[in-house]
Order: structure tokens, then sequence, then C-alpha cells
């Protein structure tokens, strides 16, 4: 077995910034944000019991804003650290956003986020640290995002989101797409590392599609990645100690069906006696059955699910590794599992819950190791 190693070192934030400290007494205006030199450092004063929504708001704007080596230190005193709303092109670089306490001095909300975008067609995050924020745990009174877009953007959508490290947080991404056309070319994630993330590092709702590539999830405690809508490529990641699922296709709305899911050439693993899962596949809401086993609530739907030269390394199996709803197009090759032998003897690699044929598919040149097909 092969198992990957890290360090902490990957996932501790590099950036340095030396430049002027701004205490904050009040929402920034873009010209204060947009004048600062890089390395200012923008910190919600902590002498005054401040309770502000936002440290800064963009609205509006149809020139190029671009924020380049910036710290923006919410204190635990606002719900965001910068809305940007019916902003023409945002560009966020080697910036970092941290502070977030759902518990201290605000009033917590569904969207609190250190960044959100609201009505944004185009938008470039690279090389920004985010975290640590707080808030333990998934229930609705403590989640917050580093994150947020969502809204109608008026014309083509281009997001691309490059090399930036979630460390210590809540959630990571969080897109809720609902008429929101992206394609996998327009919705970009490559060479983010998440690390320590109690909630989801990417939950894509409603998407058109999402390109995943090369990413790092180190030790999440849900799920790595939920997602439901269009075309979604998963490729060349590394999930290491996922405690839930390290994918879940959602099924928590009416009519959750999604185009296509290639997920392929990923290293899924449990580093010894992690205690984590390693659960691959899941649906959000399946679980929800009769006493006979079949479905009383929403379960999601995959048209053409493609499953790939993956390898899965200690996987601990107490519960089914694939655990699929309905799909039509099935294709599972080529990959590498590897189970201790101790573990898992009543489960399965495979498992559809729900029992709708399967239109076309193969399960063609694999390689189980450690253990069998349970069923």
């Amino acid at each position: 077995m092969t198992a990957l190693t890290y360090t902490l070192q990957d996932f501790v934030p590099q950036h340095s910034f030396t430049g002027p400290r701004i205490p904050v007494l009040k929402t920034l205006t873009p010209e204060e944000i947009l004048s600062a030199v890089p390395g200012t450092q923008f910190e919600i004063d902590e002498q005054q019991d401040l309770k502000l929504v936002a440290m800064g708001v963009f609205q509006d704007q149809t020139t190029p804003i671009v924020l380049e080596g910036l710290s923006f230190n919410l204190k635990e005193r606002a719900n965001f650290g910068l809305q940007f709303i019916r902003c023409a092109e945002v560009t966020i670089r080697h910036c970092r956003f941290y502070g977030y306490n759902p518990d201290r001095f605000i009033t917590h909300g569904a969207t609190d986020s250190n960044v959100l975008f609201q009505d944004c067609p185009m938008v470039t995050l690279e090389g920004n640290e985010f975290g640590p924020n707080d808030g333990i745990g998934t229930d609705a009174d403590v989640l917050n995002r580093c994150i947020t877009i969502q809204g109608t953007p008026v014309g083509s959508t281009i997001y691309r989101i490059t090399d930036n490290l979630f460390s210590s947080v809540n959630q990571g991404i969080v897109a809720l797409g609902d008429v929101f056309g992206a394609t996998p070319d327009q919705f970009y994630l490559e060479g983010n590392r998440f690390y320590d993330v109690q909630d989801n590092g990417l939950y894509l709702i409603r998407l058109g599609g999402a390109t995943i590539r090369q990413n790092w999830f180190v030790k999440q405690e849900d799920e790595a990645i939920v997602l439901d809508g269009g075309q979604f490529l998963l490729e060349y990641n590394t999930f290491i100690d996922t405690k839930n699922r390290v994918l879940a296709v959602n099924g928590d709305h009416d009519g959750a069906t999604t185009e296509a899911i290639t997920f392929q050439y990923n290293t899924v693993g449990n580093t010894e006696n992690s205690g984590y899962e390693g659960v691959l596949f899941y649906s959000r809401g399946q679980d929800k059955r009769d006493a006979q086993g079949q479905p009383v609530g929403w379960t999601y739907r995959v048209r053409t699910l493609q499953i790939r030269y993956n390898h899965y390394w200690h996987i601990q199996r107490s519960y089914h590794l694939f655990l699929l709803e309905e799909v039509d197009t099935f294709l599972f090759e080529y990959n590498r599992i590897e189970v201790p032998y101790s573990t898992g003897l009543g489960s399965a690699v495979l498992y559809f819950g729900n029992k709708q044929p399967i239109t076309a598919g193969a399960v063609q040149h694999n390689q189980l190791h450690g253990d069998t097909f349970a069923r």
C-alpha cells in the first residue's frame, strides 16, 4: 500500500502582511479599499462595540476591480468581510480573510461569508488564504462560508478559483446556481487546499457544471464535496481523512438530476487509525426510506456517472464504499481499491439503493485488495 503523506506546513497561511494596520470603524467604501497599498491590514477596531454587516461593499461596479495583497480581519465583529453585488469583473489575489465567529457580537445569518458574490459574472480568486474562522459543527446556527457565490448574473459567467488555502474553517466554497449557466469550462477550481474543514469544502448546488482539478482535501469532518446540476469533471484530486463522504450528490430538493459526473485519476485514503469512514459516494437525502427500504423522500439521479482510474487506500469499510442511487449510464473501470481485511465484512464496494435499471454500463479492469465484493 502506498500512503500519501502531507505536512501541516502545507496548510499554514504563508502570506506576510507588513503594511499599515487600518482600524475599521465603519463599513469601508470601495475607494478606501482600492487605494490601500499592498500589505495593508484592515482590522475591525476592538475598542469599539461594533456590529458591522460587512467590512466593505462593492456594488454596481462596471469597471474591473482588482484587490491584491490585502488582509481583512473581522475580529469576530461582522457577518461579512467583503460583498460584491452586481460587479462586472472582480479579481482578488494573495489576500487573507479571517476572524469570523457566529457567537460573538453579531446576529448569525445564513449567508455569512468572508467574501460574497451576488450577481457577478466574472470572478478570479487566486492565491488567497481563508481562516481561521470559528463555528464548529454543521447546524444552521453556526454554518458560515469562506466564499459564497449566488444570484443570476447577466451574460456569460466565468469563475476561476485557483491555488487558494482554506484552513480551520467551517465551510469552504458555496455556490448556489439556480439559473447560473456555468459549464465545466466556466466554473474552474484548481490547486486549492482544504484543511480542517468542519462542514463542506465545496457545496455546489444547481450549478451548470464545474471542473474540479488537482485540489487537496485533508481532514474533512463532513462531506468534502456536495454537488448537483449539470456536468462535473473531478480529476487528479487528493482526499485524505474525509470523515463522512468524499463526494455526495445532492438529493435534497425535488427533481435533483445531475447530467454527468466524471470522477477520475483521484486518490482517496485514510491515515492509519484515523477513525475516518472514507465513504466515497453518497446521496444526501437518500436515507429517507420506509421500513421496506423504499425511498420516501427525494433521491438523486445522475444520467451519466463515470468512476475511472482512481486509487483508494486504507479505506475503513464500515459502510458501502459506493452507495449509489438512480443512474442511467454507469462506468466503473481501472480503479484500485485497498481495504484492510479486518473491516467492512458485510458491506459492498458497489451498492445501488434505487432499484431502477441502468440503461448502459460496465464494471471492468478494477483491482480489489484486502476484500472482495460483498454483494
